[in-house]
């Protein structure tokens, strides 16, 4: 593989091809280091996987959006000369909506209070300790629309919302209100994948899960499969089902910090459906939007993909926190609930026979991520941090370390990948400089 038992060991291994470890393993080829990228699955990406639409059009089976102008991903688009395009987002705040059996216009609901309502009252100095739904009650929200913000939070903060702190799901909020720009890539995540990972695709190797990483004052040794790879150093961007699966061995065992991190943090669950029809029938009913929602269903609002640039008819919708537990394993019933649930909305329709393709995301499912994302609980303010905090030679990345509103997002496991790699940097060679007149530059981190 690389560096097995008897040869020299490589500078860094990183584990996990996601947008962590991608990162990371960028910063180490410009550094000169030698490394090795070990992924469990046959792809690379992670959690940020794109699949294609009957005319090659990008869809997105996991996260989508560039949430902001101003967040990392922008330096990756920019160096690498990347289309965008500005979606309206998932949280626009009147839109058709579905419930009681017909159709209301738009703003005719408390799903607009609601929503208008949400990040004031997530606003509090005491969100560590308070969660969503004493939040909400204490803001004044009961009935349908204490319903409503729930259902909105179910695919943000997807645990129980009485689990969730409100600085959690504040944070989560933000991403998507309605004040935020956000964009995808018209090519998709694997565009972004493909680029960063070209001058080091040699050094990426698929299907290379990890079962055991040892690790001292020498550097590591990882076993994956009949390989091993020794290294001086770590970066470990696992996602916090992995870890808290067991399914690595770490010896020694992680320290009580970072060990009670890995217990405290919680996995989201979300279920993504993604369908193209061979219209949009939908039209008739709800006009050209980019959304609907349909309260009385499980599922969190109806998004069209293409509703203002040219593509297949789309709808994306999802299963978040409970409804999503209560399908996952089970594709064919998520499919059913969908398609039921579309046929009450559009009777005129048949919608079976509309069908070009159903693609069904069960991230709890996935043995390579055991959830969709990171959650902080009520009371787990210091997790991320416990969780990104390094314990040499191990580093650690990926969206669940992210302490600075990044947490869930793949520009924040972008970051994190940079700033572990740089970490690992620091201990093959300290960037502490003893001449206060010198400057530091990459000549400083190769040999």
């Amino acid at each position: 593989m690389s560096r097995e038992s008897g040869g020299e060991p490589l500078d860094c291994v990183v584990v996990g091809a996601g947008a962590a470890g991608l990162a990371a393993g960028a910063i180490l080829r410009e550094a000169g280091r030698t490394f090795v990228v070990l992924e469990a699955r046959d792809r690379i990406g992670g959690r940020a996987h794109t699949v294609r639409l009957s005319d090659g059009q990008a869809a997105e089976r996991g996260a989508e959006y560039l949430h902001g102008a101003r967040v990392a991903t922008w330096e990756y688009v920019a160096r690498l000369g990347l289309a965008t395009h500005l979606a309206s987002g998932p949280t626009r705040i009147g839109v058709p909506e579905f419930r009681g059996g017909e159709w209301w216009p738009e703003g005719a609901s408390d799903a607009a209070g609601a929503l208008e309502g949400l990040g004031g009252a997530l606003a509090i100095p005491d969100g560590d300790r308070v969660s969503l739904r004493d939040a909400l009650v204490r803001a004044g929200f009961s009935g349908d629309r204490l319903r409503a913000a729930e259902a909105r939070m179910q695919i943000l903060s997807p645990i129980d919302p009485t689990v969730v702190s409100a600085r959690s799901a504040a944070a989560a909020w933000r991403l998507v209100a309605p004040e935020t720009a956000n964009f995808v890539l018209v090519g998709g995540y694997a565009g972004l994948w493909e680029a960063l990972s070209r001058p080091f695709a040699d050094r990426i190797r698929l299907e290379c899960p990890i079962t055991v990483l040892d690790w001292s004052e020498d550097g590591v040794v990882v076993q994956a499969g009949a390989d091993q790879v020794r290294a001086r150093t770590a970066v470990v961007t696992l996602p916090v089902g992995v870890l808290q699966a067991g399914t690595v061995a770490f010896r020694p065992g992680l320290p009580d910090r970072k060990a009670a991190a890995i217990r405290g943090l919680r996995n989201g669950a979300i279920v993504k459906l993604i369908v193209e029809f061979r219209r949009p029938f939908w039209e008739a009913r709800t006009g050209t939007v980019p959304s609907f929602r349909a309260p009385d269903y499980p599922f969190c609002g109806f998004r069209i993909s293409f509703w203002d640039r040219p593509g297949p008819p789309t709808l994306v919708t999802f299963l978040g926190a409970g409804p999503a537990l209560a399908v996952t394993g089970d594709r064919d019933r998520a499919a059913t609930l969908l398609l039921r649930a579309l046929g009450d909305m559009f009777p005129e329709t048949d919608v079976r026979s509309e069908l070009v393709s159903l693609e069904v995301a069960d991230w709890p499912a996935d043995p390579w991520a055991r959830g969709a994302v990171s959650v902080e609980p009520v009371g787990g303010a210091h997790f991320r941090a416990d969780l990104a905090a390094p314990t040499p030679p191990l580093f650690w990345a990926g969206e669940a370390t992210a302490t600075d509103g990044g947490a869930e997002c793949v520009h924040g496991a972008l970051a994190t990948g940079r700033r572990a790699a740089l970490e690992a940097l620091h201990l093959l060679r300290p960037s502490l400089v003893t001449d206060p007149a010198s400057r530091l530059d990459w000549a400083r981190y190769r040999d």
